[in-house]
């Protein structure tokens, strides 16, 4: 969720200076920053749901399997678009499979996203980030 402050004025003014002049990054650019922050997210949301649906259909499996043919088939059944590949390949799930202190599915990611940004817009409530009414308020109703 830290990811939310880094584009702060507060934030960018005192950390994102020019290396020699030591000017923050001129108002302009910062807008174009902002204007591109959700550019690929479609494509980055399908790169996780197919990692997710193929997750979920691995969990199901009851026997053998070669990982690479299960990978391909579902895609295919998915009509996955050969353009966007998988965020992480069957391989990779090592984390999800190691124990059963990981029991959830790989779609937890997206919920994740969800819970990140939901908590992000508590933190806008009031005067913004920063309002030290706000953040006691918060503390008090959420952290006691």
């Amino acid at each position: 969720m830290l990811e939310h402050w880094l584009a702060t004025p507060e934030v960018l003014n005192k950390f994102a200076l020019h290396y020699k002049t030591g000017k923050p990054l001129p108002q302009i650019l910062v807008d174009r920053i902002e204007k591109a922050a959700n550019f690929g997210e479609g494509f980055t949301t399908v790169e996780t749901i197919s990692s997710s649906l193929v997750d979920m259909k691995l969990h199901l499996a009851t026997d053998k399997i070669d990982p690479h043919e299960f990978e391909k088939e579902t895609l295919r059944t998915l009509k996955m678009p050969s353009e966007i590949v998988m965020r992480h390949r069957i391989p990779q799930f090592g984390h999800i499979f190691s124990s059963d202190g990981y029991a959830a599915g790989y779609y937890s990611y997206l919920w994740a996203d969800v819970i990140n940004a939901d908590a992000w817009e508590a933190f806008l409530e009031g005067k913004g980030p920063y309002d030290k009414k706000y953040q006691e308020g918060f503390m008090t109703m959420y952290l006691v």
